[in-house]
């Protein structure tokens, strides 16, 4: 760096040469300047003096500490800066990314309507309605070789799954369906464009991972062969296709949502807990029911996504030439049109959960339609062409029963002004109200099939099982033999599969012997939920309050528990809970002896206490064992008395004498060595307080 005290010196003396010319110059015209040449001594004067302090200011070591500033500190600066730079530039990189994302997501969407555009044709458009149905049916006889395929074990070689084998076949699956939509089309599958396929495979990866979410416990962290084990251990329990049909044909995600928030799914209701060795044998064997039928939804989904995703790339707008989608489409309209509070945005939501869409994404769209509280425009979509008569009236139906339950006032202009707006889109007509007198046995078939629902789709018992279930509810017991034997048949092939609460009118004389039997089917058959939403939601529909429902649901798991228990064994108050776990851990012949509350369970390692609070903590004591259970979150099953031999111990006190039972197996964490303390009851003896847990632990 060039040195700044010769530069200083230069400045100085350059200075001081020009006010001395300036000087000579005044001096040697005096004359001709007159008066004027004080003003140049003055300025010469002026200059001299500001050149002065500025020198005094310019010294060289100021000029040296801004000119020869550390390197270090240059490089910091520059650090910072290019830091600096850096964040913004993520931060830009993560907001283009952001919106890549959601451009993406909306691609998926169905794409705006272009006015430029012409419409398809509506026999163009009938064709290829007719090619979705073949598509329907190729999907259908594929399910079936592939369930054929596994019952032979045909997919693996000395034990193990031949991944190649499947591949092949999907690569034939898919090849099919391509011929259906281009028959002339030599090789269909090589003529797609790359970017079609990654989207299709993008679309379908979603798919996968949303049915692969929705399996029960760990089974989506499984190897492709442990998986393969699982699906087929599922289609050896069924060992028939048509026996295992009705349960290839189970919703997706949205519908295991849907149901999640009705309690209809056993597997998200809490039915796991009876897996346990403490559970009933019927229990677990419902809860085998469920796995496996899950295990064949999964072998369902995997033959539909391909075949839709094929379907989508070359029959065009597949996705929504759906009925579900209509109906779907018709309901965001419905909430455009009025005035949508939270229960109805709540029941809407489930209503497009509890649908079998052809693409996750379309349920994606109709969320953020429903909550932006827009329409998706179902006239675009074409319902009188795509759809049939049955279809369409079905649609009519649903959104009838639909705008009733939440909105009130059918006959105002809004509603009569929505209703034949959906009329003129679907080309038909909503069904004429008909009376009590001439509806009755319709409505009577109505609430029948829905009891078979609820027992086949809620309770997940099979079909077969309807002869010991139905029997002593009114509704059946009031047909006649033939009717009675009609319905048993076990070829019948329209028994429903799922559950939905019957379109009764009001004051009808149904409606009691509907929510009569339900309520009784909610507490005879496992398993049980001592707020059954399903049962509260069918009779929220029919016009009966929450409450009311969850109060007779208490008594008539009360009434179902004295039946195997003598009747000064039940305390007064005895929570819905307590009573449901009750009735499924008992197993064939065996009886409850006493149900104790107030249970605390200590670890003898550690003075700790491990069971949360006694008022939580139940004991039911039968026959043959001892279970505690508590109702803080739901029933827990905690510790049970089989495993290390069980020692009671009296602990004498002043009012009252409290039972210790020490051995068991505690089954909530880690396995402990406990000990329990049961609260004794001041007002009766220990010695008859504690009888059942004597005689069982005595001997």
């Amino acid at each position: 760096m060039v040195s700044t005290r010769p530069r200083l010196s230069v400045a100085y003396v350059t200075i001081v040469v020009g006010i001395c010319l300036l000087g000579l110059v005044a001096l040697f015209n005096q004359q001709q300047l007159g008066n004027w040449q004080y003003l140049l001594y003055l300025a010469a004067a002026l200059i001299w003096y500001g050149a002065l302090n500025g020198m005094q200011g310019w010294s060289p070591g100021s000029v040296q500490d801004s000119d020869e500033i550390d390197p270090e500190v240059i490089l910091a600066q520059k650090e910072e800066a290019l830091h600096e730079l850096a964040e913004q530039l993520d931060r830009r990189e993560q907001t283009l990314a952001s919106q890549i994302v959601t451009y993406h997501e909306w691609m998926e969407f169905p794409q705006p309507i272009d006015l430029t555009e012409e419409a398809t044709a509506d026999e163009e458009l009938t064709e290829l309605v007719a090619l979705d149905r073949q598509t329907i049916e190729l999907l259908e006889t594929a399910a079936q070789e592939i369930f054929d395929a596994i019952l032979e074990n045909r997919y693996t070689i000395d034990g193990k799954f031949e991944v190649s084998r499947l591949v092949e076949e999907v690569w034939q699956l898919a090849d099919q369906v391509a011929r259906i939509y281009q028959p002339e089309s030599p090789n269909p599958l090589l003529e797609t464009s790359t970017e079609q396929i990654f989207y299709a495979i993008s679309r379908a990866c979603l798919q996968f991972l949303v049915v692969v979410d929705e399996l029960p416990l760990n089974v989506k962290e499984l190897n492709i062969n442990s998986l393969y084990s699982y699906v087929r251990r599922a289609v050896q329990a069924y060992g028939v296709y048509q026996r295992a049909r009705p349960f290839l044909q189970v919703a997706g995600k949205g519908y295991h949502l849907g149901r999640y928030a009705l309690g209809a799914n056993p597997v998200s209701m809490g039915a796991w807990w009876m897996l346990q060795s403490v559970g009933s044998r019927g229990a677990k064997a419902l809860a085998t029911r469920v796995v496996n039928r899950q295990a064949l939804g999964l072998l369902n989904h995997i033959v539909r996504v391909i075949g839709f995703e094929v379907a989508a790339m070359y029959g065009g707008d597949f996705r929504h030439r759906d009925p579900n989608w209509i109906y779907a489409a018709e309901l965001t309209e419905l909430l455009a049109n009025f005035p949508a509070s939270g229960e109805t945005l709540t029941r809407a939501l489930g209503e497009v959960g509890a649908i079998q869409l052809r693409s996750e994404y379309d349920r994606i769209y109709l969320y953020r339609c429903l909550a932006a509280g827009k329409s998706c425009q179902p006239g675009r979509y074409r319902a009188a062409v795509v759809l049939t008569e049955g279809e369409r009236q079905s649609i009519l139906a649903r959104l009838d029963r639909f705008a009733s339950r939440c909105f009130s006032d059918p006959s105002s202009r809004q509603q009569q002004k929505w209703r034949r707006q959906v009329e003129e889109r679907l080309a038909a007509e909503f069904a004429a109200p008909q009376s009590a007198e001439t509806a009755l046995p319709e409505q009577r078939n109505a609430a029948l099939q829905s009891l078979i629902g609820y027992v086949v789709a809620v309770k997940e018992h099979a079909t077969t099982e309807l002869a010991q279930t139905l029997p002593g509810l009114d509704l059946y017991d009031s047909l006649t033999p033939e009717q009675q034997q009609q319905i048993l048949d076990p070829g019948k092939e329209d028994l429903p599969h799922d559950f939905e609460s019957p379109a009764l009118p009001v004051g009808s004389p149904v409606i009691d012997q509907y929510l009569d039997g339900l309520t009784a089917l909610a507490a005879g058959l496992a398993p049980r939920l001592a707020e059954d939403q399903a049962v509260v939601e069918a009779a929220g529909f029919l016009g009966c309050d929450a409450k009311a429902t969850k109060k007779q649901l208490a008594h008539a798991y009360r009434a179902q528990l004295q039946l195997s228990c003598p009747a000064s064994t039940l305390p007064a108050r005895l929570p819905a809970t307590i009573s449901c776990a009750a009735l499924d851990l008992l197993e064939t012949g065996e009886t409850i002896s006493r149900l104790y509350r107030g249970v605390e369970a200590r670890s003898l390692k550690v003075d700790e206490i491990l069971s949360g609070p006694k008022k939580s903590c139940w004991l039911i004591v039968t026959s043959e064992r001892a279970v505690m259970v508590s109702n803080q979150q739901g029933a827990k099953v905690l510790w049970q008395s089989t495993g290390p031999r069980v020692q009671i111990k009296k602990q004498a006190g002043l009012v009252r004498s409290d039972c210790l039972l020490e051995g068991g197996s505690w089954l909530a964490t880690s396995k402990e060595q406990v000990a329990l303390l049961i609260n004794g009851d001041p007002l009766t003896g220990y010695d008859d307080y504690f009888a059942p847990l004597a005689a069982l632990f005595s001997h």
